[in-house]
């Protein structure tokens, strides 16, 4: 059985600077009212790893994501924004459970790779706006996703199943 794919149409939202789809994005644009930036580079390691980071449990933070981000231990973040640099990739570890609530994820000029779900586990998406990813949600087999009332953007892909054996159960789209 073949993967699942939705593709992105390029569509406008005032709401973000740099947000057409003949504009790129300006990387300074991350938000003023957080509480606090974390920048993630290669000196947390290759591919950083989020339990070098913390507790696991972000609200109004935002990230500038430098290098891949592999997140090794269950996480939740929460009105985050994550200005990711190109080719780079955010991965939920084999077996963990991250969830983001009212956050947005965005590229700087170019596109970055998206949120890789191992397989085992869960990835939980509500109320975000995920933009200038190759693949913005890659599920790989054997993971499960809860996506609910999310913006995905001038993604190449917007979600990607990857092949399986077994078929794809309560499977709904909305549009």
């Amino acid at each position: 059985m073949g993967g699942v794919i939705a593709q992105n149409t390029r569509c406008y939202n005032p709401e973000f600077v740099g947000d057409t789809a003949d504009e790129p994005r300006k990387c300074e644009s991350i938000d003023p009212n957080a509480k606090k930036t974390i920048i993630i580079d290669d000196k947390l390691g290759s591919p950083a790893l989020l339990s070098n980071l913390g507790n696991g449990s972000y609200a109004y933070t935002n990230f500038i994501v430098n290098t891949d981000l592999v997140l090794d231990k269950d996480a939740s973040f929460y009105h985050c924004s994550f200005l990711v640099q190109e080719g780079v990739q955010i991965s939920v570890g084999i077996g963990k459970k991250a969830e983001f609530a009212f956050c947005h994820l965005y590229g700087c000029k170019k596109m970055w790779k998206g949120i890789s779900v191992s397989p085992k586990s869960t990835l939980g998406l509500h109320f975000n706006l995920i933009e200038d990813a190759q693949y913005a949600v890659l599920a790989k087999f054997a993971s499960t996703l809860y996506i609910n009332s999310n913006k995905f953007n001038r993604n190449y892909i917007g979600l990607y199943l990857s092949p399986s054996k077994k078929p794809v159960d309560n499977l709904s789209f909305v549009v």
